[in-house]
């Protein structure tokens, strides 16, 4: 059974990274950008602390897989941020051409999935490492 405060600490701890990467991105966005887009702003704002809480529960409660929990932090991080380039594909390359300009290799908004896999396996990491107490659940 899973015991209550470990699960909420990693929980929290992946949130808290993720709301601390957020704003980051919600205070870089402007800079970066001469006139950014305020939903892009804002989704931001909420993707990676959602992205964090998804990640600080799963590694938590890791199965008998036996995957290390940065690369489950890794894999979330880097399908969460699949699904949101597949959906806003248009306004994450309009991004990337404001920010690295036209002529640019990197232009591609499928960048922003190495991104969520980095970003992804730094939570995962730290979840792993502050709050992650003994061996990973195993269902009952």
């Amino acid at each position: 059974m899973i015991q209550g405060s470990a699960a909420v600490t990693c929980v929290a701890l992946g949130t808290m990274i993720g709301v601390l990467v957020g704003l980051g991105g919600f205070v870089l966005v402007p800079v970066l950008v001469e006139t950014p887009d305020p939903w892009l702003r804002w989704g931001i704002l909420f993707w990676y602390p959602t992205m964090g809480a998804a990640i600080g529960a799963l590694v938590r409660s890791e199965a008998p897989a036996r995957v290390p929990r940065w690369a489950t932090g890794a894999l979330v991080g880097a399908w969460a941020n699949f699904v949101l380039t597949f959906f806003a594909h248009g306004q994450m390359q309009r991004f990337l051409v404001a920010v690295l300009g036209a002529d640019s290799a990197f232009t591609s908004p499928f960048w922003f999935v190495l991104e969520g896999f980095v970003v992804g396996a730094l939570i995962g990491l730290a979840v792993d490492r502050f709050g992650a107490e003994g061996e990973p659940i195993e269902p009952d």
